[in-house]
């Protein structure tokens, strides 16, 4: 029987082994022929700026609410060193978060964490400002990086406070409590106007990157009924994923999937309200000073976290309304009564 398990588990490791080889192979070969030219026209262009300005590298290579919440501190960096070059190192598809931005002078795409932790080893920056956690894996080639608060990790970090103040410790910040900002660029104006939505309208995002912070499409759908057919409301439903259209409605407009992120921005940026869990979308709607109406339950073993800084955080600008558990709970009643008290203050504010 021994014998048994023993030639089981042998064999169980093999294909494991021969699974994550096939899979990291075709990194390895693109990291292999990048990398060394990045490096190169990294330097290069590190060589033309210098002129005794200060090198200041900052990396979060995901997600865009956690690139968002880190705003803040790269203004402070940009106010307290004026002169300085700053370098954002970021996941290639995350780079359009940070384009605009202007304390940013370069934004630097990267395959995943490994090459920035290369990038790291090889060229001597005057200053890193690193939010990634002491003890970070890379989830694709599996190079840890080493540096860090050695206090905060992925079991814990959420009680040290909101995004914010989390990657403020993790940098070596003292935390700050600002409202982010986002910068949308303007060739999106255009792109918004042509959709000709009516003046007053409301943003919802039913997407989650994870199942506790799910509500689930059926409560999504009677919300949405509730919205347009008792409060006559104008709703427009954005998502980076396309789906079919949640119900049959002349007011509501569904362009999940469709629209950029830039797009998606422009139209919270003008909504009357938002109304999502906490999702990306819920950060760009902090970031642009539109108010939000936010679903929140546990994530994980984290109870009553608060990852938004700013009007989020304060309540100024947004209602958090909290399940007891994970947001499935969340009774569809109890989101309507704050949807219906919410809308008619801020809309008759508008």
């Amino acid at each position: 029987m021994k014998s048994r398990l023993r030639y089981y588990k042998r064999k169980i490791f093999k294909n494991y082994f021969i699974l994550g080889i096939i899979f990291k192979l075709p990194h390895l070969i693109v990291l292999s022929l990048k990398f060394p030219f990045k490096l190169f026209f990294l330097n290069r262009t590190i060589k033309t700026v210098k002129n005794n300005r200060k090198i200041v590298a900052v990396s979060l290579t995901k997600k865009i609410g956690d690139i968002i919440s880190c705003e803040p501190i790269v203004r402070k960096i940009r106010y307290d060193y004026k002169e300085s070059f700053i370098i954002w190192f970021t996941e290639t598809k995350y780079k359009e978060l940070i384009d605009e931005n202007p304390n940013v002078n370069m934004v630097q795409g990267l395959h995943c964490l490994s090459e920035w932790i290369l990038f790291k080893y090889f060229i001597k920056f005057d200053m890193v400002c690193d939010f990634h956690f002491h003890g970070k894996t890379c989830c694709i080639l599996s190079i840890v990086n080493d540096e860090g608060n050695k206090e905060i990790d992925h079991n814990n970090y959420f009680n040290f406070g909101t995004l914010l103040d989390i990657y403020s410790l993790t940098s070596g910040f003292i935390p700050i409590d600002h409202n982010p900002k986002f910068y949308i660029a303007s060739e999106t104006i255009p792109q918004a106007d042509k959709l000709k939505l009516p003046d007053t309208y409301l943003v919802i995002h039913c997407e989650s990157d994870s199942k506790q912070k799910g509500w689930g499409k059926e409560n999504w759908t009677l919300l949405l009924n509730f919205i347009l057919n008792e409060l006559n409301l104008y709703v427009v439903d954005v998502g980076a994923n396309p789906k079919p259209d949640l119900v049959k409605n002349p007011n509501y407009k569904n362009l999940c999937g469709i629209s950029t992120l830039f797009l998606t921005a422009e139209l919270i940026k003008r909504a009357s309200l938002f109304i999502g869990n906490d999702s990306g979308p819920a950060h760009i709607a902090n970031a642009l000073d539109t108010y939000g109406i936010i679903l929140m339950g546990d994530y994980y073993h984290f109870k009553n976290y608060q990852p938004f800084s700013g009007d989020y955080f304060n309540g100024n600008m947004a209602t958090i309304i909290r399940a007891n558990g994970y947001v499935k709970n969340l009774p569809v009643q109890t989101v309507k009564s704050f949807v219906k008290d919410v809308s008619k203050k801020i809309i008759k504010k508008a």
